[in-house]
């Protein structure tokens, strides 16, 4: 192993060219023109959470409330004919346990979704001509060996096979959504969703909205076996979190939030 000896001296011209590169990328004439964009968007959004509906004013209060807490121009007011300034704090404790009520609904032993199979599972185009060959076979078989055959015999021959493999196709729908039923659990549980979910309740009593973000897809490290030793990959993996509400921002005039556009403020 080479180790680099650099003087202090050194070391801060080398971080200066560095940074310099860095900036001298980040603003080439597209970079400039998408900051630009996301500058604009978002002053639009941020003005819009400011001054529709409250929310911005909603959030601090909602927040200030939980906590126990006056609002500046509420303190000022108490301490000017000298009241107390001791919060009840009665809605603290109205969210705590709202949120455990929905803890118990949501975060149970039981898991609070399911998968059901269609109804009317649609079987394999040519079952139908399976079951006709196989009853003519039958048919013949009986002719061959001399015995009568009964056109209504027939019908409900063939009437009885086609409702038997139906129940069948029903069970194994059945049979399968158990399975992608459990194997979306763990992809819930690897993903952190029941975590995300968790917070995202303490959130919902609190504020006039609250979020879960995902699935976000990341490439992560994973550890498996291959004859006897470990291997260590890099695989795709989806992952949810919670957003806080302070962190949200939305295009204006839209009434579903699906059809809207979304900026969040992200830490790093």
């Amino acid at each position: 192993m080479v180790l680099q000896v650099m003087s202090p001296a050194t070391l801060a011209q080398y971080e200066q060219s560095q940074e310099q590169a860095a900036i001298k990328e980040t603003t080439s004439p597209f970079a400039s023109r998408l900051a630009g964009h996301i500058r604009g968007r978002f002053e639009m959004f941020r003005n819009h959470r400011s001054s529709t509906r409250g929310w911005e004013t909603r959030l601090i209060k909602g927040l200030q409330a939980f906590n126990g807490e006056y609002d500046a121009k509420k303190l000022q007011q108490i301490r000017q004919f000298k009241g107390s300034e001791v919060y009840a704090r009665l809605i603290g404790v109205k969210c705590r346990g709202a949120t455990s009520l929905l803890r118990d609904v949501y975060l149970s032993n039981e898991r609070p979704w399911t998968l059901d199979p269609t109804p009317s599972p649609t079987l394999p185009y040519d079952l139908y001509d399976n079951i006709e060959q196989l009853v003519t076979a039958e048919v013949a078989k009986m002719m061959q060996a001399g015995q009568q055959v009964d056109e209504n015999t027939v019908i409900d021959r063939i009437a009885n096979l086609k409702a038997a493999a139906f129940r069948t196709s029903v069970k194994r729908a059945r049979e399968a959504a158990k399975r992608a039923e459990d194997a979306l659990n763990d992809i819930l549980i690897e993903g952190g969703f029941y975590d995300a979910l968790a917070a995202f309740l303490v959130d919902l009593p609190m504020f006039p909205y609250a979020c879960v973000k995902g699935p976000t897809v990341r490439v992560v490290s994973d550890m498996h076996w291959e004859n006897g030793q470990p291997v260590v990959s890099m695989r795709p993996k989806m992952f949810w979190d919670r957003v806080s509400p302070f962190d949200l921002w939305w295009s204006p005039g839209v009434s579903n939030i699906a059809d809207a556009e979304m900026i969040e403020r992200v830490r790093l």
